[in-house]
């Protein structure tokens, strides 16, 4: 029973875990809890989508016209960005 609660995520984990995915490899654990939960959860499969795809367009943008240089927020927009998640997630 405790194995099937460290596999259920909430959708904000499920987030985490797709974009935490386009950067780098994720274990073998939070990819079983993310197929899981994309499984269940419409929302999440459509947030799963758009973000490979915005994902890999920005890719090939930058790869294209900034010579692979890396583009990142500053700690502000960060900030800004988790703000309106937490926002939206408790809806």
């Amino acid at each position: 029973m405790a194995d099937e609660k460290q596999i259920l995520i909430t959708c904000k984990e499920a987030t985490l875990l797709v974009c935490k995915k386009q950067e780098k490899a994720i274990s073998l654990k939070e990819k079983i809890q993310l197929k899981a939960h994309l499984l269940v959860c419409r929302v999440c499969q459509l947030f799963n989508i758009q973000s490979t795809l915005l994902h890999q367009h920005l890719k090939k943008i930058n790869d294209e016209n900034y010579d692979s240089k890396i583009l990142q927020l500053d700690e502000t927009q960060k900030a800004a960005l988790q703000l309106q998640i937490d926002t939206e997630s408790e809806k």
